[in-house]
């Protein structure tokens, strides 16, 4: 789904496919809107977000995802709050993130 037209009507469709694993959904148009479908996937190990409009609300529902294991969130909105709260939820699940990633100097849409 890297770099498709998805956006959030696009995540809900996919959260219909509940076997799903990983899903790389880098450079779209997915919110924490999607976030809140993509919640429901009970065996998510590996979400990819790089420069989407995900924030703090969507970070707070990643963290309930308790089988991630890998998580990209450079380039998103999150911030130290939300990257805090999915390090503490989720402490076996590698979170990449950098707190000046979301810079509009350096976001790339």
């Amino acid at each position: 789904m890297f770099r498709t037209k998805i956006d959030d009507e696009g995540a809900a469709d996919l959260a219909q496919i509940k076997t799903l694993r990983a899903i790389h959904l880098d450079y779209t148009k997915l919110s924490d809107k999607g976030i809140e479908s993509l919640k429901s996937l009970k065996q998510l190990e590996e979400l990819t977000l790089d420069s989407t409009d995900v924030g703090d609300r969507g970070a707070e529902m990643l963290a309930s995802i308790p089988t991630l294991k890998w998580l990209d969130l450079y380039h998103t909105l999150v911030s130290d709050h939300g990257y805090e709260q999915i390090k503490s939820s989720l402490p076996h699940c590698q979170i990449l993130w950098e707190k000046d990633s979301a810079l509009t100097s350096r976001r790339r849409l």
